[in-house]
């Protein structure tokens, strides 16, 4: 169910945008690209990391942040233990969900009222779950954009 402005008027202003992006993808570019893009429309962007939400959780997980592989296989194995604490498979969607409620707080005094013209970046989604809860909470203000990479002479 999408969600509704004062009023009753759906809240269309308000957009999530989720990438889907294989581990080792730069989305830096591609962010800022579409920062500037939503800037020119007055859209105020909202960059959320969603592994960043895993620190913020009160529970006993070692979140090594070098060197880079490391890094990944911390929050990888972290993820899956947090679906697995969790049993759901839409866990980081859920963890989206409550950064949204977070920052509209800071906005607008409430985590129910979307705000006018916020894109929220959602970096980065993993599973089909978290795309399917991501589309029955936001309807229509939910775009999905999966960001591939060829590998050049191999590497």
């Amino acid at each position: 169910m999408e969600s509704q402005a004062p009023g009753g008027v759906p809240a269309q202003t308000e957009l999530v945008i989720g990438f889907v992006a294989a581990v080792g993808i730069d989305l830096r570019a591609i962010v800022t690209t579409l920062r500037s893009v939503l800037s020119e429309f007055d859209y105020r962007c909202h960059d959320l990391h969603l592994t960043d939400q895993l620190r913020a959780l009160d529970w006993d997980v070692d979140l090594e942040e070098s060197p880079y592989d490391e890094r990944v296989w911390s929050y990888m194995t972290a993820g899956n233990r947090l679906r697995g604490a969790w049993e759901r498979d839409d866990a980081f969607a859920l963890l989206a969900i409550n950064a949204i409620s977070v920052e509209r707080e800071k906005l607008t005094g409430n985590t129910e009222v979307p705000a006018d013209r916020q894109a929220y970046l959602l970096r980065s989604l993993k599973r089909t779950e978290e795309a399917r809860l991501l589309r029955d909470v936001y309807g229509s203000r939910f775009v999905l954009l999966s960001i591939y990479s060829r590998h050049e002479n191999g590497v």
